[in-house]
């Protein structure tokens, strides 16, 4: 009996020691598609926790594409605690081609150098050593023999099938495109295959569809907060009812917020006008089997990222010239919000009011048509929502990496929440 009420005692010890032990600087790392445990092996010296309000430092990570087609990183080290007000930023880039392993080492590395201030004010400032290997303090220029251009050749298949039903889907595209601090150009153009067969009854049923587009675009740099874009496109689609479409966009955007701040905020709008001429495959509900058509849209859109979640949110309406009524109306809105210590909530929605189906055939489709969806078909609205929310409570402290059967073995069981 003595001996179990002295396990007891240690047990229970054990389950609430208290948080505060930890002497070290703690960490909340928030980033997407990156190796937390990785981070965690290499760098060992600080605790990780689960919630940024138990941080001493918030490392907010974010990312936007570079012109030749790699990303451009921006972390946010945003001091709290003892180190409130002491905040800094970070960027690196990567290149197309670089590997995950190139990536995940860069980001560590910088993630180290970005730590370094606020660690000196530390006790572990006494083991801190710096070591440089090469300075070089007049780069010599870069010769790019491409002069800025990056061409892409991409493909994919998808197959599918068991005795009673068959899916074949190919899509491949050719792209090209070069940035620069004033311009950007894209040349791009793409085709893909459809085929899905059921067999039910003794009877088969086969839909196909198809389509191509050829697309160009040129975007030139006006001011810090003003932009003008160029866009054209040809295209054919046997789902859209259409045989050739030719289509030339210019548009004028501007932003309220410097260009040079959108990776962490940007509300933009945009103003477009549009001149198509579409020849149908077959007479449409309005009778008609071609059309020169002219619109304008404007759209509004706002993003940001703060260390209590994300805003992506915008709303657009197009219209017609020659019928105000034919126009589309859509909002799409995007919410992510850390409500209080352990508890998250994930908003997303979109939904269009539709009245610009100009392509729809006349005729009654048939219920092969309907239900494998070979056709475009009419509708007034369009809607998506989903709504999550986790919450976790414990130990604050994130630091073990464990990777046994990770990806396999035993049985995984989780809650989700949509409406």
């Amino acid at each position: 009996m003595y001996r179990l009420l002295i396990v007891f005692i240690i047990f229970i010890s054990t389950l609430f020691a208290t948080e505060t032990e930890s002497k070290k600087t703690a960490i909340f790392i928030e980033c997407r598609f990156c190796s937390e445990d990785f981070i965690k092996e290499q760098i060992p010296y600080v605790d990780y926790v689960r919630d940024r309000l138990d941080a001493d430092i918030h490392i907010l990570e974010t990312s936007q594409q570079t012109g030749s087609g790699g990303d451009e990183y921006s972390l946010y080290f945003i001091g709290q605690s003892t180190f409130n007000g002491k905040n800094d930023t970070l960027s690196f880039t990567t290149n197309v081609d670089d590997t995950k392993d190139q990536i995940r080492n860069e980001r560590v590395r910088m993630i180290q150098i970005g730590l370094m201030p606020y660690l000196l004010k530390t006790p572990l400032a006494s083991r801190i050593s710096v070591d440089v290997a090469s300075v070089q303090t007049s780069p010599e220029k870069v010769e790019d023999k491409w002069n800025n251009w990056v061409f892409k050749i991409r493909g994919n298949s998808f197959m599918n099938a068991q005795q009673s039903s068959r899916s074949v889907n190919v899509f491949g595209t050719i792209s090209a495109s070069r940035v620069t601090e004033d311009w950007k150009f894209s040349l791009s153009t793409n085709g893909s295959y459809n085929e899905n067969m059921y067999e039910y009854g003794g009877t088969e049923y086969l839909s196909t569809s198809d389509s191509r587009r050829l697309r160009g675009s040129v975007i030139m740099s006006l001011t810090d907060h003003m932009s003008a874009g160029l866009w054209t496109s040809a295209w054919n689609s046997s789902y859209g009812n259409t045989d050739l479409g030719l289509s030339i966009t210019p548009e004028f955007e501007y932003s309220l917020y410097p260009y040079s701040e959108s990776n962490q905020q940007s509300l933009r709008l945009n103003y477009s006008f549009t001149a198509k001429h579409v020849d149908y495959t077959d007479t449409t509900i309005y009778f008609k089997t071609e059309e020169m058509l002219f619109g304008e849209g404007v759209s509004v859109s706002y993003n940001t990222v703060k260390p209590w979640g994300s805003i992506n949110t915008s709303i657009s309406g197009d219209h017609y010239f020659h019928d105000f009524s034919k126009n589309i109306i859509s909002l799409n809105t995007g919410l992510s919000l850390r409500l209080i210590k352990g508890l998250s909530l994930n908003v997303n929605g979109s939904g269009s009011m539709v009245h610009n189906q100009l392509s729809i055939p006349k005729g009654d489709y048939s219920i092969e048509d309907v239900l494998l969806e070979r056709a475009e078909l009419q509708t007034q609205f369009t809607y998506f929502a989903s709504i999550g929310f986790s919450y976790s409570f414990g130990s604050i402290y994130n630091n073990i990496v464990n990777p046994r059967f990770n990806g396999s073995g035993g049985g995984s069981y989780s809650f989700f929440m949509s409406f």
